[in-house]
């Protein structure tokens, strides 16, 4: 999990097929989310990220999420398929909304040459703006961090 709260919380997920829930993975969580994620209503729900470990399509109708040991049953996945290799975010709002509305997916994978600003100043006005010129931007392989091996980017003290 990359996100928790400093507070004990138990996340079940109940398998309706034993053959395939094997595949089926909670992959993330965030339990106290304030500005990471939006809804379709604009909320910023928790969440329970899901991923397929197999390269097989599998229906999760009927598989669980809870966040209550005595009630393992308590929000029931409706018929929603999850590609092999991909992943599902649940939206733990209390809603009951049945249908799959919005995920994200990773714009710039581990080692991809991508461009980056340096932050010793205020990026320029309209950086965000999909018009916006990157023109004189470093240009590094992705993956940054501080130490997890993944670390391709590496800037320099200034």
């Amino acid at each position: 999990m990359k996100y928790y709260s400093s507070f004990l919380f138990i996340i079940a997920l109940t398998l309706a097929d034993i053959t395939n829930g094997q595949n089926i993975l909670i992959n993330e969580v965030m339990t106290s989310n304030s500005k990471t994620y939006f809804d379709e209503y604009g909320d910023t729900p928790d969440w329970i990220e899901l991923y397929n470990n197999s390269s097989e399509v599998i229906n999760l109708e009927g598989y669980a999420l809870s966040d209550n040991k005595l009630e393992l049953q308590k929000w029931i996945l409706p018929s929603l398929t999850l590609n092999g290799n991909s992943f599902l975010i649940v939206n733990a709002s209390g809603k009951n909304i049945k249908s799959q509305s919005s995920s994200w997916e990773t714009i710039i994978k581990n080692g991809d040459y991508w461009k980056y600003f340096l932050g010793t100043k205020e990026p320029p006005s309209g950086w965000k703006d999909k018009t916006f010129n990157d023109v004189g931007w470093i240009i590094g392989k992705s993956g940054s961090g501080y130490g997890d091996d993944d670390d391709n980017t590496v800037i320099q003290d200034v």
